[in-house]
Order: structure tokens, then C-alpha cells, then sequence
């Protein structure tokens, strides 16, 4: 019986491979019948020189940028140890950033530069060449039988495991491969929690042990010693990350667009910190040099401005994109109401509510204290922080967290979906659990859909977040913040951070209690984010400011301005005078985990030795 359910198990799984394949061959024709020139394209494989592109506006960049970069390939000493760029992700902004990080190791070091991209990535193939970039892998899951080789191991593996929290806790050679393929099932499924392991996380895991073993072939053949890569979730990037570092390749990883931050990875340990995970040495740093005073008065400024423009607590996609209710998206879900002829509401609709406002629209008492709770995404970012402390993802704490509040009378609640959620449209019960939870309990209510973020600042006496952001923005402002789960802070000495879950019950329970911070924990709070997105970042004269940036992935028109502004960029540009470059020589002179703009606010130029 068992053999025949492993036998049913593989070739469902393969069958199920079998067609992602031939949907990614048809989405990659689908490209190429719109961008490309079908006799260059033909003769491109035998001529390399021949450009198939179709785009005018690519090809006169690909033409300034070859001339830009051919004096620094002159100087490359090709016996050296080699930088690997990696290009996954199809976002122009998102390539460019890794190839000029790439260009400059290579001038730092004099080595050569090999990069990565999934097969068949045709564009990508012609701009790294432009950048004097040649030797290029191409990442696919491999020929018939090596799929069929890889979806058997992986079966293998998963009629050993009883249940997904045994996938979550499966290393091969201390990589966390079981919870990758998690975790990307999770982000494609759409649905965020599951027992059961089913057939495509055997696919996922499968795809994540060819990739390991893909990888390491590349990373020893090259002697490859330093990696350009940005993202670090899902398969096969978190893979890929997981075992360069196994195989002692330092990694830089970029934060940020045209201002941008990056981050170096030099210990296996580290492979599940986020970007924006300052070390406490930095910090310290960081604080003596700008002192009480400027950091005050720094944060001031930088949140005056997102509070004027009324963009407080929202990603930079939230400042464009509309915002939709949750029962919208219920309605949406349940096939009972076109989205497309709702009215949307924009940044322009944010209206400010005073506490006594949000009291009288509920029927609340006003003396009592309101908590906001801070919803996580649901199917991203799960892991970011690597393994959970208390909840295994993000529902099971959204779950647990109303379990315990409906019963939590002595105050008032809110409840604050992330910005972003609504982009993925989860598929969960929660819209359902949170309507009769309302219904039942009165002290419990969603947050208003057109509030002013910043008005939830005065609102709030108590805020309450997985590992969001908004542990630190509202201790920053004097709050009292829980912060359930392991985040990019939690090293720096936060109080409220449960060790487990009866730990986390008595807190929520004995909410009210919290104290408020310190001066110095404030000021800790403060420094934080001004590290994160202030004296980190520094501008990259090379990469385009502009709104095409963030529009490459919307329509041809977005492309082809970014493309014309690329080039401008290319002209104009000088690697020695950039200062991001500046500031980049002296990250690896120093030996600094992230990139400090000691220039603009004027830094002393300190060896920390921090990114160990």
C-alpha cells in the first residue's frame, strides 16, 4: 500500500512538473513572438554579435552602455578569483542594481564576473553581455530524466516526513531546503497555512535539491568567491544564497532602488538575517556620531515629511495603488461582486480621526485604551527572519492572536491589515473568522479603511506586531510595543518580546500594563530607522530617479522611458565620482556590514569590522 501511494505520489508529481514546464515554454514564446526578431533570433545562435531585440529604446542603450564598461574590461586580471552576478528576478531596476554591484567588485578586485539567469532569458543574456559580461549559466530544472531523477529523491524524503512542520524542520548539509520548499508553496499557493504535505511542495522540493546540487557545481567550477544577490526567499534563491555561503562566498546584497544600501554576508549563520539587520557595533556608531541631538532632529524631519504627504506605514506601492476593504476582497473571493466597478480610494481620500472620532464610530468608551494589531503579510516574507519562535507562520499567529483578544475586555481593538495584503489575495478563512469575531464582540473592530495612518499614532496607546516595522516606529513615538516574533531588531534589547506561547498569551492578556519606553529605548528606536532608511542609503547616479523605475513591470511605454533614461545615466555617469561606488570602497576597506553614506552625514570613516 505504501509503495503503490509513494509510485502514485511520483508520478502525479512528475506529470505536474511536466506541465509547469511547458506553461514556462509558452510564457517565454509568448515573449518572444512580441519582443523579438525572429531571423535575428535565428541567426543570434550562431553569431552572438546579432542583436534579436526588437526595442529601439533597449538597443541604443545597449549600444552606449557596451562603449561605457569596455576600458574597465581591459584591466581585468581573468586568473583571479571570480564575482558570480545573479539576475533571477524579471525586474529591470532589480538586474541593473546587481550588474553595476557586480562591475564594481570587479574593478575593486580586478577579477572577472560570471553571472546567472533562468533559461531561456533572452534580453537579460544580451544586456550582461553589453555590460562585458560573457560567461553566463543558465538555471532550468534540467533535461526529462534529471527532472524524473530529482521529483524521486525528493519523493523519497517526503514519504519519510509525517507532516509540513517535518518539510519546515528537513536540512540537507545544514540547508534549510524542507523549509524553502515551505515557504515557496506558501508564496505560489496562496494559501498560507497547511498540515498535510501535498504534491507540489514535493516539486518545490524537488526544485529546491536540484538547485543545490546545480549551485555547488557552479560555485566550485568558477572558484567563485563573491555573489551579487538581492532576494534571498524562495526557490531557488533562498537555495542559492544557503549554499554560497555554505561554500564560504561572500555575499552582497542590495537594499533599496536609485538609494540603495548593501549588505555583506560573510558567515553560513547569517543566512536567514534580513538586509536591513544592522549589528549593534554599527548602531552604537551610528549613535555617537550623529549624537541625541541630530538624530532627534533628523527623525523629525523625515517623518514631518511622510506624515505631510500622508504616506506614515505605507510601502512605496501603497502611495500609487488603491485600497480595497477586506469584505471587498471577501466579495471578490466568494464570486458575489465585480471588483472593477468599485470606487477605490486613494491617498487624496485619507481622512484624520481624533481617538474620541473612532470611539464615537464604535460605540467605545473612551477611557479605556485601544490596541492596534498589526497584521503581517500572509504569504510573504514568512521566513525573512528565518525560523519562528512561537507561531510556525504568520496565519497561526493572526489565528491564535483573535483566540486570545475576543476575550481581552478591558480595552478596545483594532485591527490593521498590512498595506500589501490585498496585492496577493490570500486564500484563508480569516475574512470570515474576523466578521463573526466583530459580529460577537464589539471591542474589536477592522481598522477604517480611509484613515490617515498617522492618526492611528494618537489613537494607539499599545501597538502589537509579528516583526513589522511598526514595533519600531510607534516605540519611537512613545508606545508601548509587543513584537511576538523574531524581526531585524529583536538583537538590540526590545522589551515585550515573548519567549513563548504562554508567555505571549499573559502579555496580550495584561496588555494595558505595558509600560511605556524609556527615553534611551526611544531613542534606540529612533536610531534604528534612520539606519535603515536615511544613513544607509546612499545615491547611485547610475540607476534612473525616476517613476519609470517602479513601472518596468506595468507596460512597454514604462520600459522603453526607463531604457531612454538608462542611457542618459550611461553618458553622464562616472564610476570613480559615484558616490554610492565611494561609499561602497570604503564598506570593503573597512570591513563593514552595510554601506554607510559617511558623506552626506558625515560620518567619520571608522573601521567597524562589523559584518563577521
Amino acid at each position: 500500500m505504501n509503495r503503490n501511494f509513494f509510485l502514485i505520489n511520483f508520478f502525479v508529481c512528475f506529470l505536474y512538473s511536466e506541465v509547469k514546464n511547458l506553461q514556462n515554454l509558452f510564457i517565454k514564446l509568448k515573449w518572444n513572438l512580441k519582443k523579438v526578431n525572429y531571423l535575428k533570433y535565428f541567426l543570434y545562435h550562431f553569431n552572438k554579435n546579432i542583436n534579436p531585440i526588437k526595442s529601439k529604446s533597449l538597443n541604443n542603450f545597449l549600444v552606449t552602455n557596451q562603449r561605457k564598461w569596455k576600458t574597465l574590461e581591459k584591466k581585468i586580471n581573468h586568473k583571479k578569483n571570480k564575482v558570480l552576478v545573479e539576475c533571477f528576478i524579471n525586474h529591470e531596476v532589480y538586474n541593473l542594481s546587481n550588474i553595476l554591484i557586480g562591475k564594481f567588485l570587479q574593478k575593486i578586485y580586478n577579477c572577472d564576473a560570471v553571472a546567472i539567469l533562468r533559461s531561456g532569458d533572452l534580453k537579460n543574456e544580451i544586456i550582461l553581455k553589453s555590460f562585458g559580461i560573457k560567461k553566463i549559466y543558465f538555471y532550468n530544472f534540467g533535461d526529462f530524466f534529471n527532472r524524473a531523477k530529482y521529483i524521486f529523491k525528493a519523493c523519497k524524503i517526503a514519504h519519510k516526513l509525517k507532516n509540513t512542520k517535518d518539510l519546515y524542520n528537513f536540512k540537507l548539509e545544514g540547508i534549510d531546503i524542507g523549509l524553502t520548499a515551505y515557504d515557496t508553496w506558501i508564496r505560489y499557493s496562496r494559501i498560507p497555512n497547511a498540515t498535510k504535505i501535498n504534491i507540489k511542495m514535493i516539486y518545490f522540493l524537488a526544485n529546491a535539491l536540484h538547485s543545490k546540487d546545480f549551485f555547488e557545481k557552479i560555485l566550485l567550477s568558477e572558484n567563485i568567491k563573491n555573489l551579487v544577490q538581492a532576494e534571498k526567499q524562495f526557490v531557488p534563491l533562498s537555495i542559492l544564497f544557503q549554499t554560497s555561503l555554505k561554500n564560504n562566498v561572500k555575499i552582497y546584497s542590495r537594499d533599496g532602488f536609485n538609494k540603495i544600501t548593501t549588505r555583506i554576508y560573510s558567515q553560513f549563520k547569517q543566512r536567514h538575517d534580513t538586509k536591513i539587520k544592522f549589528s549593534t557595533k554599527m548602531l552604537q556608531n551610528i549613535m555617537n556620531n550623529l549624537g541625541s541631538v541630530k538624530i532627534t532632529k533628523m527623525f523629525n524631519n523625515y517623518y514631518n515629511f511622510q506624515f505631510k504627504n500622508k504616506i506614515f506605514g505605507k510601502s512605496w506601492a501603497h502611495q500609487v495603488q488603491h485600497k480595497r476593504t477586506i469584505n471587498t476582497w471577501k466579495k471578490k473571493v466568494d464570486g458575489n461582486e465585480d471588483l472593477n466597478n468599485k470606487k477605490l480610494l486613494s491617498i487624496k481620500d485619507l481622512e484624520y480621526f481624533k481617538k474620541k472620532d473612532i470611539c464615537n464610530k464604535f460605540y467605545w468608551d473612551q477611557n479605556k485604551k485601544i490596541v492596534t494589531v498589526f497584521f503581517p503579510y500572509l504569504i510573504d516574507g514568512i521566513y525573512q527572519n528565518g525560523r519562528r519562535k512561537l507561531y510556525i507562520d504568520n496565519y497561526l499567529w493572526i489565528k491564535n492572536t483573535l483566540n486570545i483578544i475576543q476575550n481581552s475586555k478591558n480595552c478596545n481593538w483594532i485591527l490593521r491589515e498590512h498595506p500589501q495584503e490585498r496585492r496577493y489575495n490570500s486564500i484563508t478563512d480569516l475574512n470570515s473568522i474576523i466578521d463573526e469575531l466583530i459580529k460577537k464582540n464589539n471591542h474589536i473592530k477592522l481598522s477604517p479603511d480611509n484613515i490617515n495612518p498617522v492618526s492611528l499614532i494618537n489613537i494607539t496607546d499599545v501597538a502589537v506586531t509579528c516583526n513589522g516595522t511598526a514595533g519600531l516606529e510607534y516605540q519611537s513615538f512613545g508606545k508601548p510595543v509587543l513584537v511576538a516574533e523574531n524581526s531585524y531588531y529583536s538583537h538590540f534589547g526590545f522589551k515585550n518580546i515573548p519567549k513563548n506561547k504562554s508567555h505571549y498569551k499573559n502579555l496580550l492578556k495584561n496588555i494595558t500594563f505595558l509600560k511605556k519606553p524609556t527615553k534611551k529605548e526611544i531613542l534606540k528606536a529612533k536610531s534604528i530607522l534612520l539606519s535603515t532608511f536615511l544613513v544607509s542609503k546612499t545615491d547611485c547616479s547610475f540607476i534612473p530617479d525616476s517613476k519609470p523605475i517602479y513601472e518596468t513591470r506595468m507596460n512597454d511605454h514604462a520600459q522603453e522611458l526607463f531604457w531612454k533614461e538608462l542611457k542618459k545615466k550611461m553618458i553622464t555617469s562616472n564610476v570613480n565620482k559615484d558616490l554610492y561606488y565611494k561609499m561602497f570602497v570604503k564598506q570593503i576597506e573597512f570591513q563593514n556590514r552595510h554601506t554607510i553614506n559617511f558623506k552626506k552625514y558625515y560620518f567619520k570613516n571608522q573601521k567597524i569590522s562589523d559584518f563577521f
